[in-house]
């Protein structure tokens, strides 16, 4: 049942803009989030914090839609700095995949900061 919710959010994710990567909006690639959340001002601090805050209270919906299904297993004292600060490494580190959907890194950043015991 695991193997074929994680098939079927990651297919999702994949799909969701439902364009090229190429034709996505700025706005919605790792390139954007990326120049958003290195900014040392309150207002790229605000953003990248708000859109964190936004994508994790979708995965909330998602994981009670899907019966308790969780896509990643983060302890439940982390806090949304901790998510930031992990969105934000992940960014640094794949340069080569942030002209892809940001929602689909943040999914892949939590994923590979906590994977689920098999």
């Amino acid at each position: 049942m695991w193997l074929r919710l994680q098939s079927v959010i990651v297919a999702a994710l994949f799909v969701s803009p439902a364009m090229p990567a190429a034709a996505l909006d700025d706005s919605q690639t790792g390139n954007y989030w990326h120049r958003i959340c290195s900014t040392n001002d309150d207002f790229g601090r605000l953003g990248c914090l708000s859109f964190v805050v936004g994508l994790e209270g979708g995965v909330t919906v998602g994981t009670l839609a899907a019966r308790g299904m969780e896509p990643y297993c983060q302890p439940p004292t982390v806090n949304n700095q901790q998510r930031v600060d992990i969105f934000k490494e992940y960014l640094a580190k794949h340069p080569k995949d942030r002209h892809q959907y940001a929602p689909l890194l943040y999914f892949l950043a939590m994923r590979e900061a906590y994977p689920c015991e098999k």
